[in-house]
């Protein structure tokens, strides 16, 4: 008699694992898409990218994310459009940025920055540093990254799917 009561939790216990199932599989395209801009940040600047923090900016929060302090000077050189998203890779200070532009999901340009601790990047700075992707830039880092998956609020309290990244550098790739 008590499994028979169980079973009313089933249907309940399934809807609950296929609604995790669209939030999984949107996780491994934000991933996707983090691990393509680490790669470039790699490529792109001499030295280690460990602690360095992946923010990934869908088409939906595009327009929020360009009034962000950080993250608009870097948007405002492209034009959002519904088959657009960003990946950028700050260092912990803000002194450091990456930031990789995707159309669907081929990324098409990238814009590499460096300032001095405490002095915000320009949007006309981010214009002036526009280049296209070559495939060089897309191959995958020597060593592997490890992102531990946390969110982060702009300044008008939306959330974005943020990662801190750490290069492991036994696991060669």
């Amino acid at each position: 008699m008590k499994t028979s009561r169980a079973f009313p939790l089933l249907p309940g216990m399934l809807l609950l694992a296929l609604q995790a199932l669209p939030a999984a599989a949107q996780n491994k395209a934000t991933l996707n898409f983090v691990s393509t801009a680490v790669n470039v940040a790699a490529y792109l600047m001499p030295g280690s990218i460990n602690g360095y923090t992946a923010i990934y900016i869908d088409p939906v929060t595009w327009t929020a994310a360009m009034t962000d302090s950080n993250l608009g000077p870097f948007l405002a050189t492209q034009v959002g459009m519904s088959s657009r998203s960003a990946a950028c890779v700050f260092s912990a200070n803000n002194s450091r940025a990456v930031c990789v532009y995707f159309d669907d999901e081929q990324p098409y340009g990238v814009i590499a920055l460096k300032s001095d601790a405490g002095h915000p990047f320009t949007a006309a700075a981010a214009a002036s540093a526009y280049q296209p992707t070559t495939p060089q830039m897309l191959q995958r880092a020597q060593t592997k990254a490890i992102y531990s998956s946390r969110a982060i609020t702009l300044e008008d309290g939306q959330q974005l799917s943020a990662y801190s990244i750490q290069m492991d550098a036994k696991a060669r790739r």
